[in-house]
């Protein structure tokens, strides 16, 4: 941001730009924080997911696995540029949240169900739905004129 920027015929304002949307630099700026806020986010899941004294109150257990597995959902759509690559994280991440509630459901002081599982898949979809959604807006600010 502390480059003076000088306009140059021929390309747009925001692919001249380092960070503007838009612009590649922005995106790989994106990208990257992503992937490293997705990374903090899996290597705590199993500490939060397992620790007895962070279980949810079970009247918001489903409403949390929602929101927490679109976000993480939403984090991994925006570290990766190629379809395949986000279909695999989205499919990753489903599998995760599957894995750790399988070893909730051994740990003598939690319990792991299929409830749990079916809000995270519900979580999982939410975040592909705000991706979409949200990458669409992204691309109707950012479209020549």
């Amino acid at each position: 941001l502390s480059k003076t920027f000088i306009p140059t015929s021929g390309a747009p304002a925001a692919a001249r730009h380092e960070v503007f949307p838009g612009s590649i630099g922005f995106q790989t700026f994106v990208r990257g924080g992503s992937r490293v806020v997705l990374a903090i986010a899996l290597l705590l899941m199993p500490w939060a997911t397992l620790s007895p004294s962070a279980s949810p109150p079970s009247a918001i257990a489903a409403p949390m696995h929602i929101v927490a597995l679109a976000g993480l959902s939403v984090l991994g759509l925006l570290s990766f540029a190629k379809v395949w690559h986000r279909v695999g994280i989205v499919v990753f991440v489903f599998g995760y949240s599957a894995l750790m509630e399988l070893l909730q459901y051994y740990h003598p002081e939690r319990n792991g169900n299929m409830e749990d599982v079916g809000a995270n898949m519900l979580g999982c979809l939410a975040g592909v739905v705000i991706y979409t959604t949200l990458k669409g807006l992204y691309r109707l600010m950012t479209r020549k004129r």
